[in-house]
């Protein structure tokens, strides 16, 4: 999957497998009219937009953490042992499985642990159970993770870069967020609240976008619909309830089990 460029209001749901799934959406397009989708045009800043795979080829961590398994499936395996030096390294973790006082029921779980807890699962993955290494801020990782992950040059090309006070040049990005898992993995219906550029490492990711205000109806819909219409509707604050039961069952068939309406603005990016 190309890297996709997504305005901060779009509101988006996605999930990673290994097959193209059969589609009528409107597909997000690539930037036009430059050379190798270099340059993003002003007009197009707003919306969801493809950047050719060729702009993150300085990301080493693509080269050195990920082993081609099955190329026609876009099937990568997480190659732990560059990984190990630094398995003491706490980082964010989401556990869904089954409930250690009543295996009967299924829970979701976030917390921190050792990376190493992360390293085993993905070398012998539980089937009944799933970790997820979520959200995990570049920042907080070691400084030689941390230079895996340098700024894609079309940021420079853009004048996303700030001048300092000693006339240095960096990339202005507040953040840099790493996500890891075994397919299939899941990111519910949400809302970004800044400006964001999403690149697939390993793997294939299907997503579907949405304008904020048709975001804003389906996730009041489903609410009203599961009987909580009170409290906060705007989608911004979210909790556990986003992960599994109803709230996750229900915005999942409004946004994959329903068909394409061509007045909702959404766009499907593979």
């Amino acid at each position: 999957m190309s890297p996709a460029l997504r305005h901060p209001s779009v509101k988006a749901l996605s999930r990673a497998c290994y097959h193209r799934p059969v589609t009528k959406w409107k597909l997000v397009q690539p930037i036009q009219g430059s050379r190798n989708n270099a340059t993003i045009k002003n007009e197009s800043i707003d919306e969801p937009r493809l950047i050719s795979h060729n702009n993150f080829k300085n990301i080493d961590a693509i080269y050195r953490w990920f082993k081609p398994i099955d190329v026609q499936a876009h099937a990568h395996k997480l190659k732990t042992e560059p990984l190990r030096p630094y398995a003491s390294t706490i980082v964010p973790l989401e556990y869904t499985g089954p409930d250690a006082t009543d295996s009967s029921k299924t829970i979701f779980k976030r917390f921190n642990a050792p990376l190493g807890v992360f390293l085993d699962y993905m070398e012998q993955p539980t089937e009944n159970m799933r970790l997820y290494l979520a959200q995990c801020s570049i920042k907080d990782l070691p400084k030689d993770i941390q230079q895996l992950f340098p700024a894609p040059p079309f940021i420079h090309r853009h004048g996303l870069w700030r001048r300092h006070q000693n006339r240095s040049h960096k990339p202005d990005i507040y953040d840099t967020a790493l996500w890891i898992g075994p397919p299939p993995t899941y990111t519910p219906l949400h809302r970004d609240p800044n400006p964001n550029c999403f690149f697939q490492m390993a793997g294939k990711k299907t997503m579907r976008l949405f304008p904020p205000d048709k975001g804003l109806e389906i996730f009041q819909k489903v609410k009203q619909r599961i009987g909580e219409a009170e409290g906060d509707l705007s989608g911004r604050i979210r909790g556990e309830e986003m992960m599994m039961g109803k709230e996750k069952e229900e915005l999942e068939k409004e946004v994959w089990s329903s068909g394409y309406d061509p007045e909702s603005g959404g766009l499907e990016a593979l």
